[in-house]
């Protein structure tokens, strides 16, 4: 089977990699191959585990710093200005209109053990809309009552009158 490109056009370090991956990856025919093809440069075989060696280690360098990482995201908190942000645009972020400060999702901050940015973005989001009602709520209320006011306060007899003189004038 021919493969694009083609394994003998591959480098070393590529070839390494095939031929010591598995299935999951790799069709067995394309690890064989891999095999076969560095055979056929000469490449050694102490030569090939020391490659992988080294990407063992590093990928272990790597894990350590990810779990140190996530160490430190699990204490990270939003600062005054994040909050009142998020607290105040609540429906936009929540509607997917804008981004919340740090650009990941509800999801994304759980994913990367951002413990208690995320409890505080679910309470600042909570807190958001609960203020956004409540604004509306009060803000009607107070609309209905300056219009009762306003009613109240109307001289409805300065009404009557010129509904009755009109009334007469159709006469």
């Amino acid at each position: 089977m021919e493969f694009n490109p083609p394994l003998r056009e591959r480098d070393d370090l590529e070839l390494i990699a095939i031929a010591f991956s598995n299935t999951d990856y790799w069709q067995q025919e394309a690890i064989d191959q891999a095999k076969k093809e560095l055979e056929n440069r000469g490449i050694s075989k102490e030569f090939q585990l020391s490659v992988i060696k080294k990407w063992e280690e590093a990928e272990e360098k790597e894990q350590i710093l990810y779990q140190e990482q996530l160490k430190k995201n699990a204490i990270e908190k939003y600062d005054f200005a994040e909050k009142l942000y998020i607290l105040i645009l609540s429906p936009l972020i929540l509607t997917g209109r804008i981004y919340s400060t740090s650009r990941l999702t509800l999801t994304e901050l759980n994913r990367e053990n951002f413990k208690i940015k995320f409890r505080q973005r679910i309470l600042l989001l909570i807190l958001g809309i609960g203020l956004w009602i409540g604004s509306f709520y009060c803000l009607g209320y107070i609309l209905i009552r300056v219009n009762t006011n306003n009613a109240e306060k109307a001289n409805i007899h300065v009404w009557e009158k010129n509904r009755i003189s009109n009334d007469s004038i159709k006469k």
